[in-house]
């Protein structure tokens, strides 16, 4: 699958990761810390879908994720 994943579009495979569990998006919630740039910031907040799925997974992450 992981071969298959590399010939399909980028916004495809961006949709693939998102998706694939809540782990792997708690570590892309952890990261947001570091998107501090005005860019940065922007891009987030064009994309409403991040903020959203963050705030329906912050009930159940851990505290380390909470913190932030």
């Amino acid at each position: 699958m992981s071969s298959e994943v590399l010939t399909k579009p980028l916004e495809w495979q961006k949709k693939l990761v998102y998706c694939m569990n809540e782990e792997l998006f708690e570590i892309c919630i952890d990261t947001l810390r570091s998107f501090t740039t005005p860019e940065s910031k922007q891009m987030i907040l064009d994309n409403p879908s991040i903020l959203y799925r963050v705030n329906d997974l912050l009930p159940k992450v851990g505290i380390a994720v909470k913190e932030w």
